[in-house]
């Protein structure tokens, strides 16, 4: 892959160490917080994985340094790869994203969760992309749930009406990436790349993104960023070869974690309609709480004696609805 233009990123929020982006091809960035195990098995299936021919590194941002989990785990996988790590002791996932755009050093930067693992083809899944398509600015790849212990029984009903509920996204070669709303899909953030020089443009929100103060964020600066990019005119690519596992905890296979899964989705949909970027939400108080109403009368109907079929999307609606009107109200009275 040759070297090409690109724009110095501007980045308050997390500035560079003095690294000189796109002088490589690629870097993989993990992003993790106090799970040493699971950064440990997701290195190990990039040491096994098939390595790409280009010029690469793996970027792991620790974003709980004090703690000193990383080092040692690193120093385990550092003769098999070729690692960095970079600190961000400010807590939060956007934080630690922008700190990546500030370190990374590859004219393309490859996102994945800390709690996945890669299949064999999944870096040259990537490398072949980047060099087929150097007009395409954002690529996404499929995640598949693995469960800690047996899969709930109604876990098939939520890969057809909830998937997202455990980042759950396969699709083949003929879907379109494009912007919130239009039919198409967008990527999660545990399996996704963007090319450097988009980046520029749009760093991550880190008044969204997971942090530990506060519960209700699971997410969203990945969401909003891509939604940028593509309404701005970037192309996007889908790679169904480039596939992560995503492993998941006997915690997420409750109705508990449904409930809160979801309600935490409405109530950034919520915080967001009431800021003036809606994500197909009503925009007025009194539609949300008769929305809420109705979605709240058709989950206890259904909650104790239907089959998954039905519960699922019931409870997911529900807590949606919930989420959108509590986020909306926050939002209005400047506490969200």
């Amino acid at each position: 892959m040759s070297a090409g233009p690109r724009l110095d990123p501007c980045l308050d929020d997390a500035p560079s160490s003095g690294t000189a982006c796109g002088t490589i091809d690629m870097s993989v960035v993990i992003c993790t917080a106090g799970r040493p195990a699971a950064l440990a098995r997701m290195l190990a299936s990039l040491a096994t994985a098939d390595a790409p021919r280009c010029s690469w590194e793996v970027l792991v941002v620790d974003n709980l340094p004090a703690h000193g989990q990383v080092d040692a785990v690193v120093a385990a996988h550092g003769r098999r790869l070729p690692l960095r790590v970079a600190a961000e002791p400010r807590a939060g996932l956007a934080r630690a994203r922008n700190r990546a755009i500030g370190e990374a050093r590859g004219r393309y930067i490859v996102f994945a969760d800390d709690d996945v693992t890669v299949d064999a083809g999944w870096l040259r899944a990537y490398e072949a992309a980047f060099e087929a398509s150097p007009d395409v600015s954002v690529f996404g790849g499929p995640i598949v749930p693995v469960f800690e212990r047996a899969s709930p029984r109604w876990v098939e009903a939520v890969r057809r009406h909830a998937p997202s509920s455990y980042a759950w996204l396969e699709a083949d070669a003929s879907v379109v990436l494009s912007p919130l709303g239009e039919g198409g899909i967008q990527p999660f953030g545990a399996n996704f790349a963007l090319r450097f020089d988009a980046l520029s443009r749009a760093p991550f929100d880190v008044a969204w993104g997971r942090q530990p103060n506060r519960p209700r964020l699971l997410g969203y600066e990945e969401v909003l960023l891509v939604d940028a990019l593509l309404r701005d005119g970037a192309r996007g690519r889908w790679l169904p070869e480039a596939r992560v596992l995503h492993h998941m905890p006997r915690s997420r296979c409750t109705r508990r974690y449904l409930d809160d899964y979801w309600y935490a989705v409405g109530w950034a949909e919520g915080v967001l309609t009431a800021r003036g970027r809606a994500v197909g939400a009503p925009a007025e108080a009194d539609l949300l709480r008769r929305s809420q109403r109705r979605r709240r009368r058709r989950w206890r109907k259904v909650r104790w004696w239907a089959g998954p079929e039905k519960w699922v999307p019931a409870l997911r609606d529900a807590a949606r609805a919930r989420g959108r009107c509590d986020g909306f109200a926050e939002a209005e009275a400047g506490t969200a």
